[in-house]
């Protein structure tokens, strides 16, 4: 099954959204992991920036983080920014996300106590209709 991979990097002291070795290094990334990825910068904190890819499955991305090509591919954009986080969520396609909107956002939510994935579902779920009247043509993608 597809998935989504929602990578949470922090630019380098110094780096810009708009270096031009950072805005290289993403189609070359692109190449060597055969994903379709989108890369977001931060409105709230410019440093922050978030690269979506949807893989065929959690085994090929795990194959390709193990592979010894892997830290070759990942230098470049290593030497710019910093791993903060990773997450996953099944998926079908990069095409259903608003990745086109002007402006998109990616939150997590910490719950306590209670069955945690139902829980997360409901709460977020109440807060789609709302958000979609607001966004007009821009989908809300929850997972």
């Amino acid at each position: 099954m597809p998935i989504l991979e929602v990578c949470k990097r922090r630019l380098k002291d110094g780096v810009s959204a708009t270096n031009p070795s950072l805005l290289k290094v993403f189609p070359e990334i692109r190449s060597a992991t055969k994903t379709n990825c989108v890369s977001f910068s931060g409105i709230e904190s410019p440093s922050t920036f978030y690269i979506l890819g949807v893989w065929p499955s959690i085994a090929t991305h795990d194959a390709f983080v193990a592979a010894p090509e892997t830290p070759a591919v990942m230098a470049p954009l290593d030497a710019l920014c910093d791993f903060e986080r990773v997450e996953f969520m099944n998926f079908d396609s990069i095409e259903s996300l608003p990745y086109k909107a002007p402006v998109m956002a990616v939150t997590r939510a910490f719950l306590k106590n209670g069955n945690h994935p139902e829980e997360y579902y409901r709460k977020i779920s109440d807060l789609k209709a709302p958000i979609e009247g607001e966004t007009n043509l821009y989908p809300c993608v929850f997972s």
